[in-house]
């Protein structure tokens, strides 16, 4: 049990620790459209750690979340800025940071699609829970 418990804080640690290296560099995004993209993505992530500090048990359901999607994000806006900063202005790097530009408005829509359904589970049950209750009253 304290295993798990421990492990659902690293997971809810992590999620801080990115969401803050997202927060920097969304400071540095020079496209209102990516930023925007990039904002949402850490309201969404917001939204979640809120969740997570609420009951941490339901790490297990964030846990791709936490360790797969927001690390790519990151990692591309990472990569995007290095280009905007080091004013790369070769073929490659352009096409690069309009690839993540017209990409990131997917990646937003997933990850909000991906958020609302991590505990639709749970709502289902809430709903159940709520008609029985209906009933006996």
């Amino acid at each position: 049990m304290n295993s798990v418990l421990n492990s659902n804080v690293e997971d809810i640690r992590e999620l801080k620790r990115i969401l803050f290296g997202l927060r920097l560099k969304y400071d540095t995004i020079d496209n209102e459209d990516l930023k925007a993209d990039i904002k949402a993505i850490i309201q969404i992530g917001d939204k979640l750690y809120s969740e997570l500090i609420l009951d941490n048990r339901k790490t297990a359901a964030a846990y791709r979340f936490i360790h797969n999607y927001l690390p790519v994000v990151d990692r591309i806006v990472e990569k995007y800025n290095k280009l905007v900063v080091n004013d790369i202005k070769s073929r490659d790097s352009v096409d690069l940071k309009e690839e993540i530009r017209n990409s990131m408005p997917k990646i937003k829509e997933s990850l909000k699609t991906y958020y609302e359904s991590m505990f639709t589970a749970e709502i289902l049950d809430i709903d159940v829970e709520l008609e029985v209750l209906l009933k006996q009253l």
